[in-house]
């Protein structure tokens, strides 16, 4: 299995003393993760934004016998990888949200991710600083937004 996990953040510390964020939380912010991850990846830009290593010339010429496009490089064929076996859930202990992937779409993933064999890496199973800081901002507004309900 190829996973993420989402941990609290330092920033979070004051604010998770006084409302501190649910497994429910954690879920949602591990599903907010993979959109990013998704929509990253179909764009063909991996963890730094960058745009993904060429497809082999091969591998490009039967993506498009098989009616696919070859650019943007986008790791989607059948969509299996980025679809239904990607997966997310919320952990209670310690507090976190995490994201994997499934079934044999995992290894294939990993190949990916990590540029195994012959495959040019192609890092796409992560979060930048900014996509983590844009999710864990979302986050700390939900908090404080329940905070000042029960005030």
């Amino acid at each position: 299995m190829i996973k993420i996990d989402v941990v609290k953040q330092p920033n979070f510390t004051e604010l998770a003393k006084q409302m501190p964020p649910t497994q429910q939380d954690m879920h949602r912010l591990a599903g907010d993760a993979a959109d990013i991850i998704k929509k990253r990846t179909q764009k063909g830009a991996d963890v730094s934004g960058t745009a993904f290593k060429p497809y082999s010339p091969s591998y490009a010429a039967y993506r498009v016998k098989k009616g696919r496009r070859e650019s943007p490089v986008n790791l989607t064929f059948h969509g299996d990888m980025l679809g239904t076996s990607m997966q997310t859930r919320g952990i209670a202990n310690p507090l976190a949200g995490e994201i994997f992937i499934v079934g044999d779409r995992a290894a294939v993933a990993q190949i990916h991710n990590e540029g195994l064999g012959e495959m040019p890496e192609r890092e796409f199973f992560g979060l930048s600083d900014a996509e983590l800081k844009k999710l864990t901002d979302a986050l700390a507004l939900v908090l404080k937004a329940r905070l000042e309900r029960v005030k």
